[in-house]
């Protein structure tokens, strides 16, 4: 297992990857990354685990979107969608556990 660093609205996040997988972590997390600065989320606030929620919504939407266009579209290929489907499930699990710590976390 490796470590990466990820900055996501202002803060570093270290999180454990198997090896080999570091880069798409990191492109995972400017992903994430993107989507807070567009609802204008820093994460320094009380409100870090409500702001990555959102995040994740956004995410599962995009999902969901993508989805929809690709069966309309007759198209199988869903790697995309189910990618962001998995980064929206442990981003809604990471709010849940910040939620939980509560604002000290």
């Amino acid at each position: 297992m490796n470590d990466v660093k990820l900055s996501l609205g202002k803060r570093t996040y270290t999180i454990a990857c198997a090896e080999g997988e570091e880069d798409h972590l990191r492109h995972l997390g400017s992903m994430v990354d993107q989507r807070l600065s567009a609802i204008g989320a820093d994460l320094m606030g009380q409100t870090e685990a409500k702001n990555l929620l959102i995040a994740a919504l956004i995410l599962a939407d995009e999902v969901h979107e993508t989805k929809k266009r690709a069966q309309a579209e007759g198209e199988v290929d869903t790697s995309l969608a189910e990618t962001l489907e998995t980064l929206a499930e442990r981003l809604e699990k990471s709010a849940a556990a910040l939620e939980g710590a509560g604002p000290d976390a």
